[in-house]
């Protein structure tokens, strides 16, 4: 995860769900007054999220926002 979509994470602008899928907050979108990174935007919500795996994960420790993202 880069800076910018970890930041946005951290503020609760996008979410990370139990299977992995990601949702962007209607306030991400609303930010983004450049066509290309909304267009980027809008094909990232819902797209499943892949990491590199050098590291045990457990789906525990992943914040899932479900109240109030969209």
């Amino acid at each position: 995860m880069n800076t910018f979509f970890h930041k946005a994470y951290d503020r609760y602008l996008l979410a990370i769900t139990p299977d992995l899928s990601i949702i962007i907050s209607d306030e991400l979108f609303k930010s983004a007054t450049e066509t290309t990174f909304f267009k980027y935007l809008k094909e990232l919500n819902g797209k499943k999220y892949y990491y590199q795996i050098n590291f045990s994960l457990k789906k525990n420790y992943w914040k899932f926002i479900t109240i109030n993202i969209n």
